[in-house]
């Protein structure tokens, strides 16, 4: 009997901004950012518990659990 391996789109649960969000497994910080259509230079982010520059956004991949922090920067007078 062969065993049949069906292929599900992973999916994880992170906390946004304090609020629950659902988003697929294994994403970039880079691409959660471009999801949400903020721009990776006029945000402050925390990844569980640590400020990123924007430059290393690319290198950290969300897992389930993981706690997000983003901030706008708005310039003014």
């Amino acid at each position: 009997m062969k065993t049949q391996v069906y292929s599900f789109d992973d999916r994880i649960r992170i906390k946004l901004n304090g609020e629950y969000f659902s988003c697929s497994a294994h994403i970039s910080l880079a691409k959660l950012i471009d999801y949400l259509d903020f721009q990776p230079d006029k945000v402050i982010l925390e990844h569980n518990s640590k400020l990123l520059s924007n430059t290393d956004f690319h290198q950290y991949f969300l897992k389930d659990g993981d706690v997000v922090e983003i901030v706008t920067v708005v310039g003014g007078g």
